[in-house]
C-alpha cells in the first residue's frame, strides 16, 4: 500500500477532481540498488500536511443532521423503506460499522468516529435500489472546516474512501488517533438518496478486537493470558497467569508437533495487527529500539541520539529478510520482528546478500563483516551479539510467510541460534515491546526449542 501523504483538503492544499479529493501521492520508499543487486536502504521522502490531531474541541456525542436545502421537495421513492436519520448511530469506531437510511436532497449527516493511529479503513456509501443521486462521504478532524479526505464520484457512482477504487482494499490511513467526524451527504438538489453505509477495518490496530486481543473468545478482563490464544485458560501452577504466558510453567503450546505440522500450527496461532511501513519505522525508533534517547545500529553498535524517526542519512531500517526476496509487500514489509535500525552505509553494504561466516573480508566494522565465505559466495556476517537475533528473525519470517531458507544459511543460523548467541533478556524484552504494538510474537524467542523440532525451514 502507498501512503497518501497529501490526501488533505484544506485552505493550504485543495484539489478538486470529479473523483474526489486528490492530494499528492506519497512516493513509495524503494530499495536503493546497484547494477548487480537490489539493496534494502530506506530513503525518507517529504510528506504532506499533518492530520492535525493536536486540536482538542469538546463536541457532544450526538448525530448532527443538516438539511442543506430545506425548501427543496423530497423526491418520490415511497417504495423504499431504509430508515431515517433517527436510526443513525451517534458514534462508530474504526473496528467497523454498517447502517442504512434515506438522505433527503441536500441533506448531510454527521457521526462521531473514534480511530487509533495507524488504522486503515475502507468506507463505502452505496446507492440503494438503483437510485440516481449524488453521494459524498468525508472524514474530518473535530472542529475543522475542511475534510482530511473525501469521496465524491463523478457520474453518480458510489462514494468511497479511498476514492481510487484500485486502493480501496488497502484502505485509508489515520496518521493520528482520536475523535473524527464522518459525514455522509446527498448533493442532489431533487433526488432522495436511499443508501447503505459500511466502514471496515483493513489493517492496523482496528484489526484486533480491543476486548479480546488474542482472539480466543475470552475477554481481556477475564483472560489469564491475553496475549496468546488460550481458550482453555490452563494454569498449571495456579498463580493466576495462564501457562502460555507463564515463563515458570514450562508449558509447550505446540507439544508433540514437529516439522510441517509444527509450522502450520505456528501460523494458525499467529495473530498480527498490520501497520503501514512508515508507522512501523516510527514505532521502532520511538519505542521498540529506543534506549535512553538513543537508537543503536545492530551491525556496528553506532548510536544516534533521537526520540523519533531520524533522517535516513543518520539511521535506516534494515529488512533482515530482504524486500527483494519476499518482504516488499504488507504485512511482511512492516513486520517489526525482522526490522532493525542500521547505519545507512552498512545497510547498503549488506544489501540483499545472504548471511554467512565471512572468511575473506573486504570490509569490517563494529564486529560485522562483508566479503566472501569459504565457497566464494559474496555475503554478510553480523557481529556476534546480533547473530542469534538474525537467525530467529529469519526462522520467524520463513514460517509465518512460508518462504524457504536455503540449506547453507539454515546451517549457519542454527549454529548462531544455539551456540553463538542464544536468546537473552534484551531480545525477550524487544519481543514483548513488538507484541504490545502489533500483537504478534516471535515463537522462536518465546520457545527456542522449537527450532530443533523443525528439520528443514
Amino acid at each position: 500500500m502507498k501512503r497518501i501523504f497529501g490526501g488533505v483538503c484544506g485552505v493550504v492544499s485543495l484539489v478538486m477532481l470529479s473523483a474526489g479529493c486528490l492530494g499528492e501521492e506519497g512516493k513509495s520508499e524503494e530499495d536503493m540498488s546497484t547494477p548487480e543487486v537490489v539493496t534494502d536502504m530506506e530513503m525518507d521522502q517529504a510528506v504532506g500536511m499533518d492530520q492535525g490531531q493536536d486540536m482538542v474541541i469538546d463536541v457532544p456525542d450526538m448525530v448532527v443532521v443538516t438539511d442543506m436545502n430545506e425548501d427543496e421537495d423530497q423526491g418520490g421513492m415511497d417504495d423504499i423503506d431504509l430508515g431515517s436519520g433517527d436510526n443513525y448511530p451517534e458514534r462508530i469506531t474504526t473496528h467497523g460499522s454498517m447502517f442504512t437510511g434515506i438522505l433527503a436532497p441536500r441533506q448531510e449527516v454527521s457521526v462521531m468516529l473514534d480511530a487509533q493511529k495507524g488504522d486503515l479503513v475502507k468506507v463505502i456509501l452505496s446507492k440503494a435500489n438503483g437510485s440516481d443521486w449524488n453521494p459524498s462521504v468525508s472524514i474530518s478532524v473535530v472542529g475543522a472546516q475542511d475534510p482530511l479526505v473525501y469521496g465524491n464520484p463523478s457520474g453518480n457512482a458510489d462514494a468511497t474512501i479511498p476514492y481510487r477504487l484500485a486502493e480501496l482494499e488497502d484502505g485509508w490511513e489515520f496518521w493520528n488517533g482520536g475523535e473524527y467526524v464522518l459525514k455522509i451527504s446527498n448533493l442532489s438538489a431533487n433526488a432522495e438518496g436511499p443508501f447503505s453505509f459500511s466502514l471496515s477495518c483493513q489493517g492496523g490496530p482496528c484489526s484486533i478486537d480491543p476486548d479480546d486481543v488474542d482472539g480466543d473468545g475470552i475477554s481481556n478482563d477475564q483472560d489469564n493470558c491475553k496475549d496468546l490464544p488460550n481458550a482453555d485458560q490452563a494454569d498449571e501452577d495456579g498463580d493466576g497467569i495462564g501457562d502460555l504466558c507463564d515463563a515458570d510453567s514450562g508449558v509447550d503450546p505446540f507439544l508433540g508437533k514437529e516439522d510441517d505440522e509444527l509450522m502450520v500450527a505456528i501460523r494458525d496461532a499467529h495473530r498480527h495487527s498490520q501497520f503501514s511501513y512508515d508507522d512501523a519505522r516510527d514505532h521502532l525508533f520511538e519505542t521498540v529500539d529506543q534506549d535512553g534517547g538513543f537508537v543503536e545500529c545492530v551491525y556496528t553498535g553506532e548510536r544516534v541520539m533521537t526520540t523519533e524517526r531520524p533522517s535516513a542519512t543518520l539511521m535506516n531500517v534494515e529488512h533482515t529478510w530482504p524486500q527483494s526476496q519476499g518482504a516488499s509487500t504488507l504485512p511482511a514489509q512492516s513486520d517489526m520482528h525482522h526490522l532493525y535500525p542500521t547505519i545507512p552505509s552498512v545497510n547498503t553494504r549488506r544489501s540483499n546478500h545472504p548471511f554467512c561466516v565471512v572468511t575473506s573480508a573486504s570490509w569490517e566494522g563494529g564486529g560485522s563483516k562483508y566479503g566472501q565465505d569459504a565457497s566464494g559466495t559474496t555475503c554478510f556476517e553480523p557481529r556476534d551479539s546480533h547473530k542469534g537475533n538474525v537467525a530467529r528473525s529469519m526462522f520467524y519470517f520463513s514460517v509465518i510467510y512460508n518462504y524457504p531458507i536455503d540449506a547453507e544459511q539454515e546451517a549457519v543460523f542454527r549454529h548462531w541460534h544455539e551456540v553463538v548467541d542464544p536468546v537473552d533478556d534484551v531480545e525477550r524484552e524487544r519481543n514483548q515491546r513488538i507484541a504490545n504494538i502489533q500483537i504478534s510474537r516471535n515463537p522462536f524467542i518465546d520457545y527456542p526449542v522449537l527450532v530443533e523440532r523443525i528439520s528443514n525451514f
